[in-house]
């Protein structure tokens, strides 16, 4: 890059952002090109005679996002600032932002994949009806009759979006491989799941090993589950395929019992957001963040900083 006086870069500098001038309008004044007056801006910030300083609002979580979004190489990080609400306030606002980043990023023509869990059925209160044509895919079977299940889920959402939905129906875990090779070897089940190929969005919810996670209080992972995942070092899931804290997959025996989508099926989606609140799942996101699952993360101020204390 050429070099420039000191007193050029300073006075275009000044002409650019002090008074407000363009980039044709400096060359005209001082009788230069207009190519030349961006170079010498460029050598002007080059040599520091320009700084730019950013004034953050108090309670924007902007750097807070952009950090997340360069330790982790997600596209998009949006986190809530708590400003001291409740832990109900702040899951509620988790999930409102959700709602709208979906509505937002989804297009006529997409194909949306949808997992389960108490934070995606609140965030179904928050999707406004739209006329966009995305059809709905479940991702992983059914925790029985209970609400926060993915057919509960798929089913608030196809009243706001105008698409067809493709329900799973059948359980997310069974009892051995024989019987999950059966199910899906059904020619409904098998559509389903070729479905799953070509899902262009997906919502996940992160689960945690915790005694109050969907899985443990459903009842589908037993005593000797646990035992079995706790030996392998899982720390979480998403769509009931058990991860590390170091984002590795964990092979346990019951992961072919798992009636939903693969974990390789789910890095190759174009889009994937990851929505979940609460400071107890700092290891499942840890987790998860590192497996490249997931390319946004919806969350909360309180949820990332206990992120970012286990690194």
């Amino acid at each position: 890059m050429p070099t420039y006086e000191p007193k050029l870069m300073a006075k275009v500098a000044e002409l650019y952002y002090k008074y407000d001038m363009s980039q044709q309008e400096i060359a005209d004044r001082i009788k230069i090109s207009r190519v030349k007056v961006s170079r010498v801006l460029t050598a002007a910030r080059k040599e520091g005679i320009i700084e730019v300083k950013i004034n953050y609002p108090k309670d924007n979580a902007t750097r807070l996002e952009r950090k997340f979004e360069e330790k982790f190489a997600l596209k998009e990080a949006k986190i809530i600032v708590n400003q001291d609400a409740s832990e109900e306030v702040y899951f509620n606002e988790v999930a409102k932002t959700a709602a709208k980043h979906l509505s937002e990023k989804v297009s006529d023509g997409d194909i949306l994949g949808v997992s389960w869990g108490s934070t995606l059925r609140r965030v179904t209160d928050y999707v406004e009806p739209t006329n966009k044509e995305v059809d709905i895919v479940q991702l992983i079977g059914n925790l029985g009759s209970n609400d926060v299940s993915a057919n509960t889920i798929i089913h608030n959402l196809a009243r706001a979006f105008g698409g067809e939905y493709n329900i799973l129906p059948a359980p997310a875990i069974v009892d051995n491989k024989a019987i999950r090779d059966a199910i899906i070897s059904d020619r409904k089940i098998k559509e389903v799941f070729e479905m799953m190929n070509q899902i262009t969005v997906a919502m996940l919810g992160i689960g945690g090993l915790k005694p109050v996670s969907t899985f443990i209080k459903s009842g589908y992972l037993l005593e000797e589950d646990m035992k079995l995942l706790n030996q392998a070092g899982a720390i979480g899931d998403v769509c009931a395929r058990f991860f590390d804290i170091n984002g590795e997959r964990c092979n346990a025996t019951f992961d072919d019992r798992v009636i939903g989508v693969g974990f390789k099926q789910l890095k190759e989606i174009p889009y994937v957001m990851g929505v979940v609140s609460g400071a107890h799942k700092a290891e499942a996101i840890l987790g998860v963040l590192r497996s490249g699952a997931i390319d946004v993360l919806i969350t909360d101020e309180i949820t990332a900083l206990a992120v970012l204390e286990l690194l």
